[in-house]
């Protein structure tokens, strides 16, 4: 009878998980013992060594749940009671262990999902400074925050989103500092989220922009725990999922976005005036273009006269509008831009440099952009 309960309760187990091919189920003691396990996602050699060949050395009178937990103490073991948890925690890289004499399981934590070493972010690379950065596994990244702020006011708050992924998020704070009430909010609202899987932070980010018009961005992004630690003693809420290195930090506002890692290690004076220079060069980004078509088509007298006829000449054998050119220069930049990122990383300089050199001088000899040319000496006859 006892025997026919505990094949009953791996038969429903394996049911309930549509009898995948990667669950491993292996009985122990003459059956007194199940072992289920899948494949691909445990440690393969701690599993045999200190939970399969203790089990073996085991009585008959000697295979209580106690007697068990004792001889795996250099593990991680809980004591469960619910069989309909085991499949999510055999998902979760558990090693479950049934034993016919009670109803209880115990849950064995020897999960290793592979994961990627830790490195510097490629994206945001420092002079000065660390040079870890997180990587998908999020107990990596935790442990990375943990090493740099060892107090016990750091907040850590866990929600699992994603009905089909069950995917673990983790809000950090530091106690005192943050905002309670900004806390709260964003907390309710990641866990109102009602989405069958979570693959980014993008899609946190989503349910929590509730604007109808998303033009300019309220949330920064960072591969780096020296910044994480220093937005979190800043007052500024992180938030991190499994599966991505990106870490978001709110709120957000626009002078942050002219921050670099290496503001927090430089001289106050210089990092202000490299912070003043990088919104000097944002300014005169989105201006220039047209500040160029205003004057050369409006306001020509403003240009020098020499420069003003190498101007006119260079555009004598264009037949478009100058803003038209302008547009058509943006577009060929930001098709550039973006072959330059998604092709492989040896071949994707390679094909933004050359690529503009080609499609400019192309551009400039089918005559649909202008080049300034260099003009010879030239009589200006003023009439007076």
């Amino acid at each position: 009878m006892e025997m026919d309960s505990l094949l009953a309760r791996v038969n429903r187990i394996e049911e309930t998980m549509q009898h995948p091919s990667d669950l491993h189920v292996r009985y122990l003691l003459n059956h007194d013992i199940c072992l289920l396990y899948i494949g691909g996602i445990i440690d393969l050699q701690p599993c045999q060594e200190s939970v399969v060949k203790p089990l073996l050395t085991f009585s008959p009178s000697s295979d209580s749940l106690q007697n068990i937990i004792e001889s795996l103490a250099t593990l991680d073991v809980g004591i469960k009671d619910d069989d309909r948890s085991i499949p999510q925690l055999l998902l979760n890289g558990s090693v479950i262990l049934i034993n016919r004499m009670h109803h209880q399981f115990l849950d064995i934590q020897l999960g290793s999902f592979p994961k990627r070493s830790i490195m510097e972010p490629e994206m945001e690379v420092t002079t000065r400074g660390p040079k870890d950065g997180f990587v998908e596994d999020l107990s990596a990244n935790r442990s990375l925050i943990r090493k740099r702020l060892k107090t016990d006011q750091l907040r850590i708050e866990s929600v699992t989103l994603g009905s089909y992924s069950h995917t673990p998020v983790e809000i950090y704070y530091i106690d005192g500092i943050a905002d309670q009430e900004l806390l709260k909010g964003i907390i309710r609202q990641i866990e109102s989220m009602n989405v069958p899987f979570i693959t980014d932070s993008s899609l946190i980010e989503r349910a929590l922009d509730r604007r109808k018009l998303k033009f300019l961005p309220i949330f920064q992004h960072t591969q780096r725990p020296d910044t994480v630690v220093c937005n979190l003693m800043e007052g500024r809420i992180v938030i991190l999922v499994d599966g991505t290195p990106d870490a978001i930090l709110l709120p957000a506002v626009f002078l942050n976005f002219m921050e670099s890692p290496d503001d927090y290690y430089e001289i106050p004076v210089f990092a202000t005036f490299v912070k003043l220079l990088r919104l000097f060069a944002f300014l005169l980004s989105i201006t220039l273009p047209s500040l160029y078509i205003a004057i050369s088509t409006y306001h020509w007298a403003l240009i020098p006269t020499k420069l003003l006829i190498s101007f006119a000449s260079s555009r004598s054998g264009v037949p478009y509008p100058l803003i038209l050119e302008i547009l058509l220069l943006e577009f060929i930049f930001e098709v550039l831009r973006e072959a330059g990122i998604r092709f492989p990383k040896n071949i994707g300089q390679v094909v933004s440099i050359v690529g503009a050199l080609v499609i400019g001088e192309a551009a400039v000899q089918a005559g649909f952009v202008s080049a300034v040319e260099e003009q010879e000496h030239i009589p200006i006859e003023v009439a007076i």
